[in-house]
């Protein structure tokens, strides 16, 4: 319900004549009522004002957002993600311009509190220096949050004032705010084991590596699009061990617990088949595909992900096994 104003009686001349009142607010019982709208708590000037504030971030944001997409020009698959962040961001601005157009006001040039802000944590980029991606990521995933937090006022802001397009625009790039950061916070530290690992490799004088680069690597990306953050971070780890002076230990250690007739799943828990030979060296096992009438596969035990009781998990899915190159063997009995 509304609030309802009390009419003066001098403008009330059927007080004096019984029946002669409006008829349909006698019928209703009201007599010298009238409804109005409720007035919003925040006023058009502190409204415009906080939407200025948000088109000013969303432009500072996107010259920081070009730098970084510079910054990962050797990492294609965070390049491209950032670029579309980017693209949306630019258009946030758009979006937010429009919502202060149609209040009949033109946006503001001056650079605002939130842009400010928003450039303080932005600046903890450091140029070129070696742990330049990390605090890149760090910088943006912060942004993310502050712009959530941000456009959950506008929503709350545009609601009290009645504006129901600028609620619907707010929560959209809320959103896509929302998606920005759940994406960063599940590659950040693969971010932070790449730059250690580039920084181990450039201590090694002369020495070159053709690995993938680990945010480029499929397995990690592929455990990071299924929503698998621990299997990602440790099939990461996996592939900096593989790169390291422990990767024989490793390999020892998950060579003797690998067994004939242990269940091998792939990462998306799908089973692939079972153990059927441990190679005599130790770097890999026999793995007899269902059925028993495919040709066996000698699994490197550096694919392993995860060990427990008698079940095996690759850090691969079961759809890609045979993608992987890995040796093919005669049926069972029959050596590599």
């Amino acid at each position: 319900m509304g609030e309802y104003q009390q009419i003066p009686p001098e403008q009330q001349p059927w007080l004096e004549q019984p029946g002669q009142g409006p008829p349909d607010l006698e019928a209703e019982g009201l007599g010298n009522v009238v409804e109005r709208e409720p007035m919003p708590s925040i006023s058009k000037e502190r409204y415009v004002a906080w939407l200025n504030d948000a088109y000013s971030m969303e432009q500072s944001i996107s010259k920081v957002l070009e730098n970084h997409v510079k910054d990962a020009k050797d990492y294609p698959l965070l390049q491209t993600q950032l670029q579309k962040h980017l693209e949306k961001t630019r258009d946030h601005a758009e979006i937010i311009k429009g919502c202060i157009e149609r209040l009949g006001e033109s946006p503001s040039t001056i650079k605002s509190g939130m842009a400010s802000i928003t450039g303080m944590m932005q600046g903890m980029s450091t140029g070129m220096a070696k742990d330049e991606l990390v605090k890149n990521a760090i910088s943006d995933y912060a942004t993310e949050h502050f712009e959530i937090a941000s456009y959950t006022a506008l929503i709350a802001a545009a609601r009290d004032y009645g504006d129901a397009d600028t609620v619907l625009a707010c929560e959209s790039i809320r959103r896509d705010e929302q998606e920005m950061a759940q994406w960063l916070e599940q590659r950040l530290p693969i971010i932070v084991q790449e730059t250690l690992r580039s920084e181990s490799e450039s201590g090694k004088k002369g020495e070159q590596s053709d690995d993938k680069s680990l945010l480029e690597n499929p397995v990690v990306e592929a455990g990071l699009a299924a929503g698998a953050v621990g299997l990602a971070a440790m099939a990461a780890k996996r592939v900096m061990e593989g790169r390291s002076s422990e990767e024989e230990s490793t390999t020892e250690k998950m060579g003797s617990q690998v067994r004939p007739g242990m269940t091998v799943n792939g990462s998306d828990g799908v089973s692939i088949g079972h153990v059927i030979q441990v190679h005599p060296d130790g770097g890999n096992f026999l793995l007899e595909r269902p059925g028993g009438d495919e040709f066996s596969i000698w699994v490197p035990l550096t694919s392993i992900s995860n060990l427990s009781g008698d079940q095996i998990v690759l850090g691969v899915p079961s759809n890609e096994i045979e993608q992987q190159g890995w040796e093919e063997a005669e049926p069972p009995g029959a050596g590599p």
